[in-house]
């Protein structure tokens, strides 16, 4: 007879994820551990650009921590909060997961985002409707040439051949 497995089958969340009810906690940024074999590396012009957006738009994405505080997801996040001076950041405490899954949600945080598209004519629109009232266009992580290039693409979109979605994808890419 098989045993009984403690790890969900694919696709199926554990009993412990469905019924999670998380709480942010403020907690002090020198208690935080990065993990020193975190596989995503941030450039400093990503930091750069990330400051950026928590100056502007305030701390909107707590950091995943472990019961020990090692930092499973959010690694820059909290290298602004520290460039930022930040004394205190929000943080998702997750203590039900296995170290498996700790690395494998550490993985799928920074990859997952990472296979989605964006919609042309919707990012067309946003990206003029931003610049239509004069907002920081790089605050959106586009640099402002680069949206000037993919909105006039999308608005001449009738010049372009048969094949315009396979172009736009060459610029956003």
């Amino acid at each position: 007879m098989p045993q009984a497995s403690n790890t969900p089958a694919v696709g199926r969340p554990s009993r412990a994820a469905v019924n999670l009810e998380l709480q942010v906690q403020y907690r002090w940024t020198s208690s935080l551990r990065p993990d020193p074999g975190n596989a995503r590396k941030h450039s400093q012009r990503q930091l750069v650009r990330l400051k950026a957006v928590v100056a502007e738009f305030g701390f909107t994405n707590p950091i995943l921590i472990d019961e020990n505080c090692k930092v499973i997801a959010g690694h820059a996040r909290l290298q602004v909060a520290q460039m930022l001076g930040m004394k205190t950041v929000p943080c998702l405490q997750l203590d039900h997961l296995s170290a498996g899954q700790k690395t494998a949600l550490a993985l799928a945080d920074n990859k997952i985002g990472d296979m989605s598209d964006f919609d042309p004519q919707a990012l067309a629109t946003q990206l003029a409707q931003l610049c239509a009232i004069d907002f920081n266009i790089e605050l959106t992580g586009f640099e402002t040439a680069e949206a000037d290039t993919l909105t006039a693409a999308w608005l001449r979109r009738e010049d372009l051949p048969l094949n315009w979605e396979q172009q736009w994808e060459a610029l956003a890419g």
